[in-house]
């Protein structure tokens, strides 16, 4: 520590960098959490979560059977009882966070009543989103057709779009305060924008030809929309124009430029809307799809186009154009997720396959994500690190953390039950939150490290205390027997003393006898 005091203040650290190595070590020692658990009374699985932009304080989640839970991820940081295990001898926070509001979709009446099919809900809510600028509103979406604006002070529903079909994603812009605008990916090949101000749907986005499970509005501007979708495709569209979409991704990344449709290609698919013979059709590369299997439409004179003639009468100029879009995945896009500096979109689909997309290029980044697996065509939910240099992907039963650049698996988080379906990252306390089938939420951080390293500690200090108390007593027995020695050598030495003093002063005479007879006589 004083090194690293001493090296900040001759300015040779650099402590942007030792925070980017603080969140790295961080996510290499992700584990479920020991002191944070987040009670669930929801009877469904967990669908969607999501964390407010405005506060990063409060967690929403919806679940299959209608419930939708709010968390204060700060309030009980305050309000937390503190344990002790005896055994350990350690101290833990144990916090048990619980909803703060507690919401059943099937007994919420409208406000306004201005829909009567959402005054009694019989199917589940299948994704959710706070309002960017102010936790005081949020959204939802649900499996029977309705985007709901619910007030959150007042617990209920203030307005409905009633959509028709179920609706698999909605995406709300988190830089645009101005246009009141939702997006919403149904199961009618459209994605819906509705105008909250005036309660409609006043645009529609249509090229796909199955349904649309994933759209997420882009972080960098307020007019670009990606969507996913069970046609394997993903596209880039400007809210703007209403003719067709901007960019198809293409996995082999076919062709030079992937932008669809500029002013020039509407007037090139005019003109052949115009001319009834195949045979002069010129096609963009923009469409065309690179050769993989031997009945791959192309156009030329010896295309499979030309030798089906009787069959290609069948179909419009527009569902040729369609066919020829090329294919994201070989399966069904289940989730997209735009890094935070809107330069590249992560992508995953049943084909247990995750790509990186570069949008201004619009191709694929050559990067393997190994060991991913995803079977299922139903919406799942991953997220991105704060600076988007991790992935968070939902991987069956576990959650897989990779390293967006390299592809790298970092880590491998086991806990749940059941298929995970969605993740949020939570940037406060750099911890994971995750929801399954199992209808359980579950919190990784790195607290497991971190015991281990108390318990450590604890030890240590305990092993320091032995030694340094039993060194104390050695040097105690030592001082003893010294002073015992010395105060033995000053006893003698003192003895001595005084038998010489008493030899001085009392002289003994000779023991002799001197006297004879004759002085007796």
């Amino acid at each position: 520590m004083i090194n690293f005091l001493f090296e900040r203040e001759i300015g040779r650290s650099n402590e942007r960098k030792e925070r980017w190595d603080q969140i790295n070590r961080n996510f290499h020692h992700l584990d479920l959490s020991v002191y944070r658990q987040i009670q669930t009374y929801n009877k469904g699985p967990i669908n969607q979560m999501d964390i407010d932009v405005a506060e990063n304080r409060y967690l929403l989640s919806v679940s299959g059977d209608g419930v939708i839970q709010i968390y204060d991820l700060y309030e009980n940081l305050l309000n937390n009882k503190i344990n002790e295990n005896r055994n350990e001898e350690v101290f833990t926070n144990k916090i048990e966070f619980q909803p703060i509001l507690n919401i059943n979709r099937k007994n919420s009446q409208i406000q306004n009543n201005v829909n009567q099919y959402s005054n009694t809900l019989l199917k589940g809510i299948s994704t959710c989103q706070w309002y960017p600028m102010d936790t005081g509103m949020f959204f939802t979406g649900g499996l029977d057709g309705c985007v709901d604006i619910w007030d959150t002070n007042e617990a209920m529903i203030s307005q409905t779009f009633n959509l028709e079909y179920h609706i698999n994603s909605i995406s709300y812009s988190i830089i645009n305060s101005s246009s009141l605008t939702i997006a919403a990916a149904t199961a009618d090949q459209k994605v819906r924008i509705c105008d909250i101000r005036t309660n409609s749907s006043v645009h529609c986005l249509t090229g796909h030809r199955e349904s649309v499970i994933a759209v997420k509005w882009s972080p960098y501007s307020p007019y670009l929309i990606a969507t996913g979708s069970k046609d394997k495709t993903i596209r880039l569209w400007d809210v703007r124009r209403s003719d067709t979409f901007l960019l198809a991704f293409d996995q082999y990344n076919g062709g030079s430029d992937s932008i669809a449709s500029s002013s020039n290609d509407s007037s090139t698919f005019s003109d052949m809307n115009e001319n009834s013979d195949r045979n002069n059709l010129k096609q963009t590369k923009r469409y065309r799809q690179k050769l993989h299997k031997p009945n791959t439409i192309q156009s030329g004179k010896n295309s499979v186009l030309e030798k089906k003639k009787d069959q290609i009468q069948q179909y419009s100029h527009n569902q040729g154009v369609r066919r020829e879009v090329p294919f994201a995945h070989n399966g069904t896009i289940t989730s997209l997720a735009w890094t935070p500096d809107g330069e590249h979109i992560v992508s995953t689909g049943n084909d247990s396959k995750i790509h990186l997309w570069d949008v201004q290029k619009g191709k694929k980044v050559l990067v393997d994500y190994p060991h991913s697996h995803n079977v299922n065509k139903i919406p799942n939910q991953m997220s991105l690190s704060s600076d988007g240099k991790y992935i968070i992907h939902p991987n069956s039963r576990t959650i897989h953390v990779y390293e967006t650049a390299t592809g790298k698996l970092v880590r491998q988080l086991k806990g749940h039950f059941e298929r995970v379906n969605c993740c949020v990252y939570y940037q406060y306390d750099e911890a994971i939150i995750s929801g399954s089938n199992d209808r359980l939420i579950l919190y990784w951080d790195t607290s497991n490290d971190d015991q281990n390293e108390n318990i450590e500690f604890i030890k240590q200090s305990k092993k320091d205390n032995l030694e340094k108390q039993s060194s104390l007593l050695y040097n105690h027995d030592d001082s003893d027997e010294e002073n015992n020695n010395n105060s033995n050598s000053n006893i003698n030495n003192n003895n001595n003393n005084i038998n010489k003093i008493i030899s001085t002063q009392n002289p003994t005479l000779p023991d002799e006898d001197n006297w004879s007879d004759e002085e007796q006589n």
